[in-house]
């Protein structure tokens, strides 16, 4: 054996293990990295790869606020004013994950008679959502009117960009009972404008897209990110490189749009054609080629394995809650230990860097990576003279 050859081989294997990893790319091996460092977090929130709780621990959260609740009112455990006001909140928004709105709306309606106008900001904007969940949109617009009456900047204006999404479901709605999916329904023309559906509608109303984005990306996170209502939107605002007056942005994202129309896709299987045709054009756009169909297969296939990754990630969060439901006297305290600091990536498979570890990166001096990268170095070194040593007589010569 030469020696080269062990070192060729560590070589490549110190190689293997510093590269990132590999996602499927439409145009080069930059192009959806790229747009992740300019949108982080975007491709996270369509496939759900971000802190979220399980339904069994919304379960957990709904009984163990009632039951302090309950405690409260027997004259058994004491609580202010404002930890009622926050265990009604929490039952509210549980219920509503669960789907039992009209329990939630109740729940609200509870704790008013409790507590009066404490917390009412959370209240007028909790109950403007699950109104809106349930399809009660002028109801919803109410409360949500209310809500920044009484707290305009709150959650970074999402509640505003919330009632400018409803506006724009309810003038799609038109007279029909339902919401039709998908909401933009202009046909083939509409990418002909360099913006479609809900980024036009912003648009009207002076609302930037980075707002509008920011916004949905916050109904997504904290409501349904699978909404095929949401993630249209969202892929609206992706695409969307005619919003400004000078010409089409060439840097728009739009394999995280594709991703989003896509997303959508499998929420509402009785659209899936038309989502799949605006993804398709959001891609074509790019290419300035008639490749958008092939484009969305490979988009299409990449997103599948993102959602596989995701789907995987999350059973250790279902095997965590279920064991903090079990034998932790604080599954809350356990969860926000755990995930609160995790930084979530699609692609990243490995042990997750919390945010102290981000910050001694940050902060460690240039002499430690020197450091680092010279005991590398001698590693290796040293893992070739034992090789070298195995193959030779105690006194140093060759063996025959």
């Amino acid at each position: 054996m030469s020696a080269s050859r062990p070192v060729l081989g560590l070589v490549a294997l110190a190689a293997l293990l510093s590269a990132p990893p590999a996602s499927a790319c439409l145009w080069d091996t930059d192009t959806l990295w790229q747009e992740r460092q300019e949108w982080p977090g975007t491709l996270e929130l369509i496939v759900g790869k971000f802190p979220r709780h399980t339904d069994a621990f919304y379960e957990y959260r709904v009984q163990d606020r009632q039951s302090k609740l309950r405690l409260h009112a027997a004259g058994e455990q004491a609580m202010t004013a404002e930890q009622r006001a926050a265990a009604y909140d929490d039952l509210a928004v549980a219920l509503d994950k669960l789907g039992r709105r009209e329990e939630a709306l109740a729940a609200l309606d509870r704790k008013q008679a409790d507590v009066g106008e404490v917390g009412a900001y959370e209240t007028a904007a909790n109950r403007g959502t699950i109104l809106i969940h349930a399809g009660r949109y002028e109801e919803g617009l109410k409360e949500i009117d209310r809500a920044l009456e009484l707290n305009p900047d709150a959650h970074f204006g999402r509640e505003r960009i919330q009632k400018l999404l409803v506006e724009y479901l309810l003038e799609r709605k038109g007279d029909a009972e339902t919401v039709p999916l998908p909401l933009d329904s202009d046909g083939d023309e509409r990418f002909d404008r360099n913006a479609a559906g809900f980024a036009v509608f912003l648009k009207e109303r002076d609302v930037s897209l980075e707002e509008g984005r920011k916004g949905l990306e916050g109904m997504m996170r904290f409501g349904d990110y699978r909404s095929p209502i949401l993630l249209e939107a969202l892929g609206d605002l992706l695409s969307a490189d005619g919003y400004r007056d000078d010409p089409p942005n060439q840097d728009v994202p739009r394999q995280l749009a594709a991703r989003a129309y896509l997303a959508a896709a499998r929420s509402a299987p009785d659209a899936a054609e038309r989502y799949r045709e605006f993804a398709a054009q959001t891609l074509l756009s790019q290419e300035k080629l008639e490749l958008g169909r092939e484009n969305v297969d490979v988009v299409a296939d990449a997103l599948e394995r993102e959602f596989a990754e995701t789907d995987a990630w999350f059973e250790k969060v279902r095997e965590d809650e279920e064991l903090w439901i079990e034998a932790s006297p604080d599954p809350d305290a356990r969860f926000r230990e755990k995930y609160g600091v995790a930084v979530l990536r699609v692609g990243d498979t490995m042990a997750r860097p919390n945010r102290v570890q981000e910050q001694w990166s940050a902060e460690r001096p240039v002499a430690f990576d020197i450091a680092v990268g010279v005991g590398g170095a001698l590693t290796i070194a040293a893992v070739w003279g034992l090789i070298v040593w195995r193959r030779r007589s105690p006194n140093g010569w060759e063996t025959e």
